[in-house]
């Protein structure tokens, strides 16, 4: 995964280049999935999402983390 950089279109960083806690890769880990199934619903991405989810964080957390990022993407 690539991130862009806002100021320069020809300087890109991977996930691993770039400061992250553990958290925010969690997340976007679990985002990525859920933005598969809005580019293609067969995909059924928010499926992987939402297992992904309940992996990352204990109970009841991860679905609730999932459930939020869902909101946040439609």
């Amino acid at each position: 995964m690539s991130i862009q950089s806002p100021t320069d279109s020809d300087e890109r960083f991977t996930v691993q280049q770039v400061a992250f806690d553990d958290y925010e890769k969690a997340i976007l880990e679990i985002t990525r999935p859920m933005m598969r199934s809005l580019a293609d619903p067969r995909s059924e991405g928010w499926l992987q999402a939402f297992d992904l989810a309940l992996v990352r964080f204990p109970a009841p957390f991860g679905a609730t983390i999932a459930h939020a990022i869902a909101i946040a993407l439609r």
